[in-house]
């Protein structure tokens, strides 16, 4: 079961050299896809997406994945792939393929120019690539059929749920994998309720584990040190990237490192927390927006410091997800709805313990009055438990 980055990143490349091998594909293509597997999170900066949300504000929107198709390209790892008969751009073209943003950032070609290699080295390595239906079904083994079910046994093994309900994931994961197969060179899924399951469970555990309003601010409070480490010129954004976790707590500031080390739950108070369905029209408007939590932060800034009011918000990655499968001898494509309802995501501000609770129970009375206006009339302020186990029948209250 894998636990860290590394352990995930090892048990994608296992997955997906497995699958290839399934599906008949040669050994090389087999050999390529663990490899994508392997490196697929290379660039993955300390605190994974915390860590990345607070290095964007400072390099216009650090982005992890396309960090790493710069870094196969460069440095030690092209020297090893090349050294081993592979071409980076083998690697590069299997993991930019697909990609939402593939125009822009990972834009095969670009990569490798701004990598620092000639048009002519570059003209000729695209040229053995194997054509986009190919490539799509390759990097179809590593994010999907691999990267995805990993996530789940991993968070699984996180949460506290309980054991019966994990077998049924790994389960349909297993299900799921094995009525993976490629017809006319696509790659299907013949086990929809498979799919759909693996699916429902890596964003009901998302917003368990990674999204639970404890996670969230937890987020909050890490990307603000991570921010405030390099704002205060401890680290440049180069140097923090390159670190371990370990390597970057050292630099955090002694209250930061002692809110996280204590944990969430013990070294802040909630003074609000509404579902997003609570929210009005106006108030779902901006939520999610920076203005938001700068206006919440301002609201109190006469008697609160800054950095000791935090405001979390649940994110929602999901999105409709996409998936051949085969219906009457044909192949045809279902899209399955991932996204998490505003009844399952909320809105958690909260006070450091630091301070004093005389001055706490002001902060939650000057801000029930400010969040009035964004609030519909019936909403249920939900601090008293909102750092509470939430389960399934928190969730299905709404």
């Amino acid at each position: 079961m894998s636990d860290t980055r590394f352990e995930h990143s090892l048990a994608v490349a296992a997955d997906a050299g497995r699958i290839a091998e399934q599906l008949g594909f040669d050994q090389r293509e087999a050999q390529l896809v663990r490899i994508a597997g392997l490196l697929h999170d290379v660039a993955h900066p300390p605190f994974a997406h915390s860590g990345e949300y607070g290095i964007s504000t400072f390099n216009n929107g650090f982005d992890h994945d396309h960090e790493g198709l710069y870094r196969i390209a460069t440095n030690g790892i092209a020297e090893a792939l090349l050294n081993n008969g592979i071409h980076p751009v083998e690697i590069i073209a299997i993991l930019a393929t697909n990609s939402e943003e593939q125009a822009d950032n990972f834009n095969v070609e670009k990569v490798l120019i701004e990598a620092g290699y000639s048009e002519e080295e570059v003209k000729n390595a695209l040229s053995k690539l194997p054509d986009q239906e190919r490539l799509e079904a390759l990097n179809f083994i590593v994010k999907e059929a691999a990267d995805r079910p990993a996530y789940v046994r991993m968070d699984s093994a996180k949460t506290n749920i309980l054991p019966e309900f994990k077998e049924r994931i790994a389960n349909f994961t297993r299900r799921f994998q094995n009525s993976i197969s490629s017809q006319n060179g696509k790659i299907v899924v013949s086990d929809l309720e498979a799919a759909r399951a693996v699916l429902a469970a890596r964003r009901l555990l998302y917003q368990e584990y990674a999204q639970h309003p404890a996670g969230t601010v937890t987020d909050e409070v890490l990307i603000r040190a991570v921010r405030t480490a390099i704002k205060s010129g401890a680290v440049t954004e180069e140097e923090f990237v390159q670190m371990t976790d370990a390597e970057a707590f050292k630099l955090f500031k002694p209250h930061y490192q002692r809110w996280l080390s204590n944990g969430i739950e013990e070294s802040f108070e909630p003074v609000a927390a509404f579902r997003l369905s609570d929210l009005n029209e106006e108030g779902r408007k901006i939520v999610e927006r920076k203005a938001f939590r700068r206006m919440v932060r301002n609201y109190v800034a006469d008697y609160i410091p800054k950095d000791h009011i935090v405001v979390g918000v649940t994110r929602d990655y999901s999105k409709h997800e996409k998936v051949n499968t085969t219906r009457d001898g044909t192949v045809k494509t279902f899209s399955l709805d991932c996204s998490i309802p505003d009844t399952h995501r909320f809105l958690t501000i909260a006070v450091s313990k630091d301070i004093p609770e005389k001055v706490r129970e002001r902060v939650k009375q000057d801000l029930s009055e400010f969040l009035k206006q964004y609030l519909k009339n019936d909403a249920q302020n939900l601090r008293a438990v909102i750092f509470d186990n939430i389960d399934d029948s928190f969730f299905n209250a709404a």
